[in-house]
């Protein structure tokens, strides 16, 4: 079963190896979804609790809030974001959950999408070359 929640922060950065503006610091207002995977507990009937989910979004999040991303990340796209974000929501999930899926959108027509089966793991198994 997938359940997910969505979180909005505000936050600047810029992209130092881009050849555009973006190279100048800018802000934008990040909206993340986070996507976890899970058996359905039978006696409470949740995979998880959404209010844990805001809790711990919210604790993530709020590092990044009116921040400038650069000083979390040194190239912080919304593909690095997005597989930072990954990486901590993993470390927090409870053993019997998985993380799915990382969206972040800087804007509402971008979204970036890290998923638990992503390319990385494709180029790991060869089924894809670069």
């Amino acid at each position: 079963m997938r359940i997910s929640k969505t979180f909005a922060f505000d936050a600047a950065h810029h992209l130092p190896d881009y050849p555009g503006l973006c190279s100048n610091v800018h802000g934008h207002s990040w909206q993340v979804e986070v996507v976890l995977i899970g058996k359905k507990d039978e006696t409470t009937g949740m995979v998880v609790d959404f209010k844990w989910m805001k809790d711990v979004g919210e604790e993530i999040l709020g590092l990044f809030d009116h921040q400038d991303l650069n000083d979390f990340l040194k190239n912080p796209t919304a593909e690095n974001i997005a597989t930072y974000l990954y990486g901590i929501w993993t470390a927090m999930v409870p053993r019997n959950i998985i993380v799915q899926e990382v969206n972040v959108w800087e804007q509402p027509t971008s979204k970036v999408s890290y998923t638990h089966f992503d390319w990385e793991d494709l180029q790991r198994d060869k089924k894809f070359d670069s």
